[in-house]
């Protein structure tokens, strides 16, 4: 890639992301002055029992609905340069025994604390799939935030994740019957609470611990894209939940560039751009930006002028990438989504608050559809957030395994 235009550099400045709660839509904004005056009605009396949808992918392409004015987003990976030998991981030269989860540690991955980290990799020889699993987990953007999300990811942490009953035996991770059993798993640990995306020294941080997840998203796929080959790997689904599927819409474009002739797909669980303005507010945005340094992929700059819609985000990969496929899984009670949201909502003077409920439904329903129209498949649940790992009856695990195989077999 070394010749390649650097489409991994810090954007232009964005414009001014100052504004206010007027941006939010309308009936976001009563229903959160409804529910600052009555107890919102509980989740059950608006969930969509039995909601499992399959959306098939429409030709037709349109633009994405009404603009938030809002100026950055997403993280900047620095370039990721495959003759470069400097922290050279191969991700997936693990010792031990075939299809049994394994811990890999390096120097040059490290968490909050300072301390290094690894990732935790179930590889099967004979698989030529791989899925490089963004991990989810809660956010650090200020004190209170950065207080309750583990500052470290370590061995021990990995082998809890891995017993009987485990965060990474679960749903479709399950080693017996989950869709991506039989797959070469790659699992990155959200270990420094930035959606795997941040680039913040210490001095700038919210609680004085530096944000690394840019520099360790960089070596991991720079592994990846390095070594797949020499393990026999030709199909890759770059995939994460919650807070790690936000970093699918970033990196995406690092992994797809790099492998012409093996079939990339993008998946998205519990982490969706409706619409809907003030989803994200900009003081919400602004956060984002002071605490983990995040701006546009230069890119967007390139394709969109004018005050910013994330919704579009949906259009930009599927326009950036036309022969590769995305598919993105929304959850109706998604409590990480509307409390991630929610900290937007009152000039983000309530950190605490969540997107109402009767909200949330409709900006998800929004989002499919946005979606949808940009080329997408969408599977939407009903239920909790971080579809992937969830155990789901029989019923939904069969909806699910065959959208996964839609997905995983249909062309563009």
């Amino acid at each position: 890639m070394g010749d390649q235009p650097d489409r991994f550099a810090d954007a232009p400045e964005a414009a001014d992301a100052s504004g206010t709660d007027d941006d939010l839509a309308p009936h976001i904004r009563d229903a959160v002055i409804s529910t600052q005056l009555r107890a919102a009605a509980p989740v059950e009396s608006i969930k969509r029992h039995g909601r499992r949808r399959r959306r098939r992918r429409r030709l037709a392409r349109v633009g994405a609905g009404a603009a938030a004015a809002s100026a950055l987003t997403l993280g900047a990976l620095v370039v990721i340069d495959t003759a470069d030998e400097n922290n050279d991981l191969d991700v997936l030269a693990v010792e031990g025994s075939n299809r049994t989860w394994q811990w890999s540690e390096y120097d040059s991955l490290v968490s909050r604390d300072g301390t290094t980290t690894g990732v935790s990799v179930r590889r099967n020889d004979a698989s030529p799939d791989l899925l490089l699993y963004f991990r989810p987990g809660p956010v650090c953007l200020d004190a209170a935030s950065c207080a309750e999300h583990p500052a470290s990811y370590t061995e021990a942490d990995h082998n809890a994740d891995v017993a009987v009953g485990g965060a990474l035996n679960a749903g479709t991770l399950d080693p017996e019957s989950g869709y991506f059993r039989d797959w070469t798993v790659v699992a990155v640990p959200n270990a420094t609470g930035d959606l795997h995306l941040g680039r913040t020294g210490a001095d700038a941080a919210p609680d004085g611990r530096a944000h690394v997840g840019s520099n360790n998203t960089r070596q991991i796929i720079k592994g990846v894209i390095k070594h797949a080959k020499k393990h026999g790997i030709e199909r890759i689904v770059l995939a994460g939940s919650g807070s790690g599927a936000f970093t699918v819409y970033r990196a995406f474009e690092a992994v797809d560039e790099s492998f012409s002739d093996v079939d990339v797909i993008g998946l998205t669980d519990s982490a969706s751009f409706p619409t809907t303005p003030g989803l994200p507010t900009n003081c919400l945005l602004t956060q984002f930006t002071d605490a983990w340094n995040l701006n546009l992929p230069r890119a967007w700059s390139d394709r969109y002028t004018g005050p910013l819609d994330l919704s579009r985000y949906y259009e930009f990969l599927t326009e950036q990438h036309p022969s590769r496929r995305f598919g993105l899984i929304t959850a109706d009670d998604d409590e990480f989504g509307r409390s991630l949201y929610g900290r937007g909502l009152d000039r983000c003077a309530s950190p605490n608050q969540k997107v109402p409920a009767a909200a949330w439904v409709e900006a998800m329903d929004d989002a499919s559809a946005t979606a949808i129209d940009a080329g997408w498949d969408v599977f939407e649940a009903a239920g909790r957030e971080d579809v992937l790992l969830r155990d789901l009856d029989s019923t939904e695990r069969t909806d699910l395994d065959n959208w996964l195989d839609e997905l995983m077999e249909n062309q563009p």
